[in-house]
């Protein structure tokens, strides 16, 4: 059967689960058979379990069930990368209770199966893995526009792991107050390239865009004292003026004495 149908891990889980849980099935009644106990005259005790369950474990019940739709809707599959409650990871199991998502750090998060079907959950690879890195850019306000932007996009095509379909972009993206706002554009095939790829580029743009001696802006503030005692002010001015009349200070080395006592 795998031979036949798409090398997707999610399908080939899906379809081992499910034939797991058949399996059981039928397994639990043929044994009822042989025993013979039909499910007819347990139905008593199936109609007490079903109220104990819906009373007590009505949470296992619920993501038992959960686990069923994910297993069939497939909104998650395995290896995919998942965003919930502020975590983002890769899915690694997706069991009958809770589904196993694996983070950046290595830990593994497990999460009830009920909040990926009724909560919000973000699945960065559900339609395809190609994924978007972007990189600010903040220049001089003096600097050539047309030259910032060719040079940000020779930058990127001539990364290896950048993609040509979607093409890189780079617009001015904003007058902001420390010089022009810049945004890069990229996609890669893989969510694992990601970080390599960003890594690359800001190290490019540093180094290409020194040998073409166009700025990186610096943030400036200017911070003004006010409400200082007037003495204090005549402090500080008094120092400043002795300090530029001595010229720069040398300080002198450091020394430091150890006393050692009678016993070495």
């Amino acid at each position: 059967l795998f031979r036949k149908i798409p090398d997707d891990p999610g399908v080939r889980f899906a379809v081992v689960t499910l034939c797991r849980y058949a399996a059981l099935a039928l397994t639990t009644v043929v044994a009822l058979e042989t025993v013979h106990l039909k499910l007819s005259q347990l139905s008593f005790l199936l109609a007490a379990l079903g109220v104990g369950l819906g009373f007590g474990l009505q949470e296992v019940v619920s993501n038992f069930i959960c686990g069923l739709i994910l297993l069939l809707e497939r909104p998650i599959r395995i290896g995919d990368v998942v965003s919930i409650g502020g975590t983002t990871g890769k899915v690694d199991r997706i069991n009958t209770r809770a589904t196993t998502i694996i983070n950046g750090d290595n830990q593994c998060m497990i999460v009830p199966n009920r909040e990926l079907i009724t909560g919000k959950l973000v699945n960065w690879t559900h339609k395809d893995k190609i994924m978007r890195v972007a990189v600010r850019v903040v220049v001089a306000h003096d600097s050539d526009v047309e030259a910032v932007t060719t040079l940000l996009l020779t930058i990127a095509r001539s990364d290896f792991d950048v993609l040509s379909k979607p093409a890189p972009s780079a617009v001015l993206d904003e007058l902001g107050e420390s010089g022009l706002v810049f945004n890069l554009s990229v996609h890669v095939a893989d969510p694992g390239l990601m970080g390599g790829t960003k890594h690359r580029l800001c190290k490019a743009i540093r180094e290409r865009f020194a040998q073409a001696k166009i700025a990186l802006a610096t943030p400036v503030r200017e911070v003004s004292l006010a409400g200082f005692p007037e003495e204090l002010s005549r402090l500080i001015d008094g120092r400043l003026l002795r300090a530029a009349e001595a010229g720069p200070a040398v300080r002198p080395p450091h020394r430091a004495e150890l006393q050692v006592g009678a016993g070495g």
